[in-house]
């Protein structure tokens, strides 16, 4: 049978792999006994067969070290998330809040004993008292509480303004594991603080009463008394002495020394100035340098949401409370950085990817 080399050319691949049929392998043998151009087509074929085919496994790995990467930073991105959010939680109900004198004061009362009663309102976890002069003849008051102290004291209150004056008594006895009722319970259980000023025993020692039990006349004298002082609610802000409580002294006050803080403004004010900044620079640039840039300004915006957060806007402090914050800010600060951080490397990931 008279084929044509075309015909034998077009089954050559499929022969130099032994995938023709017999019938169709007997033709090309025919064809090449008789054919030197096919034959030595035929022999380019095998040899092109025997050459190994060099496979791309760099590329091939890469692909998959990018998969494997891009899902340990979703999962740790995603688990900083959680942690973060729930460290945010707990630092914004548990961190420090000052009170105001509306917020702080109830009320203040000169008893019948000579004791000075201030009424504070329930919640209050901390309270501080300051000499504003070296007489002694001022005092200041500040108070803080938690965020969380102070919902479930207000939620507390509901409940005990449902109960009965007896109803009220049992708890309270339950509660302090008392027999009796007494002032000093009640006034314990009330959050009212009772000072009656300073007693000097005979042999120089000072007592701070708190108790008209505790002195005894003719065992020595009084020093001071709480009444004769007078007593001011302090500004957060500036520490100045703020709301008049109790005009004990009848004078103004004297130089206060309770200087304010202005740290938390500087940071906050600052990170975000310097955030914006770095990323408007970060846009100018390319490379190692511009991951450098947006990274710092991944920190100083972190740094300032912390500050806003824990700080609840209020960036100046008076000095002596300052401390109270640097903790949590610190905390917060770094869980934020970590997890912004995470989820742009993430995002730079995918950004990489897109552009292959």
């Amino acid at each position: 049978m008279d084929i044509s080399c075309d015909i034998i050319r077009d089954l050559l691949p499929l022969y130099a792999e032994d995938l023709v049929s017999e019938d169709s392998k007997k033709l090309v043998d025919e064809h090449l006994c008789q054919c030197d151009p096919c034959t030595k087509q035929l022999g380019i074929l095998k040899k092109a067969a025997q050459i190994p085919i060099e496979v791309e496994t760099k590329a091939l790995k890469r692909v998959g070290d990018t998969i494997r990467r891009r899902r340990i930073l979703t999962v740790v991105a995603a688990l900083l998330t959680v942690l973060t959010l729930i460290v945010t939680g707990i630092v914004f109900m548990m961190t420090p809040v000052f009170l105001t004198a509306d917020q702080a004061i109830e009320g203040v009362e000169l008893r019948e004993d000579g004791g000075l009663a201030i009424d504070y309102a329930a919640g209050i976890t901390g309270r501080s008292s300051y000499a504003l002069d070296e007489a002694i003849r001022h005092r200041g008051i500040m108070c803080h509480t938690t965020r969380y102290d102070w919902v479930n004291s207000k939620l507390q209150q509901r409940e005990w303004n449902n109960l009965t004056s007896e109803e009220l008594e049992a708890y309270i006895l339950e509660r302090y594991e008392a027999e009796e009722m007494t002032q000093r319970l009640w006034d314990r259980f009330h959050n009212i603080t009772v000072e009656y000023g300073t007693w000097t025993m005979l042999d120089g020692t000072f007592l701070h009463i708190y108790d008209p039990e505790v002195w005894v006349e003719g065992n020595g004298e009084w020093t001071s008394r709480e009444s004769d002082i007078t007593q001011w609610y302090l500004d957060i802000q500036t520490g100045a002495p703020e709301t008049l409580l109790w005009d004990g002294a009848g004078e103004n006050v004297g130089e206060n020394w309770i200087q304010p803080f202005y740290g938390y403004g500087i940071l906050f004010f600052g990170g975000i100035a310097l955030a914006v900044v770095l990323l408007f620079v970060s846009r100018r640039t390319k490379g190692w340098k511009q991951e450098l840039l947006i990274r710092f300004a991944i920190v100083c915006s972190s740094v300032a949401f912390s500050v806003l957060l824990v700080t609840g806007g209020k960036f100046v402090i008076g000095e002596a409370w300052a401390s109270e914050w640097k903790d949590p800010i610190a905390v917060e600060s770094v869980l934020v950085t970590l997890t912004l951080l995470f989820w742009h490397q993430l995002h730079r990931l995918n950004k990489q990817d897109k552009g292959l």
